[in-house]
């Protein structure tokens, strides 16, 4: 079940706000706050990423199509569709494949979409197959994750005004209208997810599905945060 909190960020602290009270050149008097919100969010779409390897010797060797094929009907199985698998390319896989054109063993990638409809834990133990060199999370989101964007810089303006009234009243004064608002860049992505990267399939539970529900409950949050900076009258 999505699950997602709301963290305040109201900075109490000097050293953790900015704020300033100033006039502007008409003789204005406003307020300038930083205010800021944060979410977490479950996600309900992860993308696998699993690589597939021949195995055996040369005369008993296991053909790739033979374990692509057990792969895609094992996936069948669970209700997931082709257009949720995709075959990995990028500006590396020629070069990849004509270094290791000569190897006994040929490999393929799949990167494979799934959703709160498949039971992560099942898929995971009928995959435990050999010709199943590794899986790994690549990527997690939410399928409303723009939404969430918006609540969240919404939460981060609700949360500068409040700012500015509180700051205000401390010195007798009252916030008017406001003048300007403007998103603070972040140094780094608006949002994150920190996924359980580079994890190799070692065990039926690798994934650290709940054991009960199956579901994506214990894969890590997607972390959203904001900050808005905006410009308050102070009223005459």
């Amino acid at each position: 079940m999505t699950k997602y909190t709301y963290i305040l960020l109201a900075f109490f602290s000097s050293m953790m706000c900015s704020f300033s009270q100033t006039t502007d050149e008409n003789g204005q008097r406003f307020i300038t706050v930083t205010g800021s919100a944060e979410m977490s969010i479950a996600p309900d779409i992860i993308e696998l990423e699993i690589w597939l390897k021949e195995y055996g010797s040369n005369k008993e060797k296991n053909k790739l199509q033979e374990i692509e094929n057990a792969f895609f009907k094992t996936l069948n199985t669970h209700g997931i569709a082709k257009d949720q698998i995709t075959f990995q390319h990028n500006n590396t896989y020629w070069y990849y494949w004509w270094s290791h054109r000569k190897e006994a063993n040929r490999s393929q990638r799949y990167n494979v979409q799934l959703t709160t409809a498949t039971n992560l834990l099942a898929l995971m133990k009928d995959l435990d197959m050999r010709g199943i060199h590794s899986i790994k999370v690549s990527n997690s989101t939410h399928s409303e994750l723009q939404k969430f964007r918006k609540q969240v810089k919404i939460e981060a303006v609700k949360a500068a005004k409040e700012k500015a009234i509180y700051l205000l009243e401390s010195i007798e004064e009252e916030v008017g209208g406001i003048i300007s608002l403007e998103e603070v860049t972040q140094n780094t992505n608006p949002y994150w997810s920190r996924g359980l990267d580079n994890l190799t399939f070692a065990s039926n539970s690798v994934l650290y599905a709940d054991k009960k529900s199956g579901g994506m409950e214990n894969i890590s949050d997607i972390r959203l945060r904001y900050e808005i900076k905006a410009k308050f009258e102070i009223k005459s």
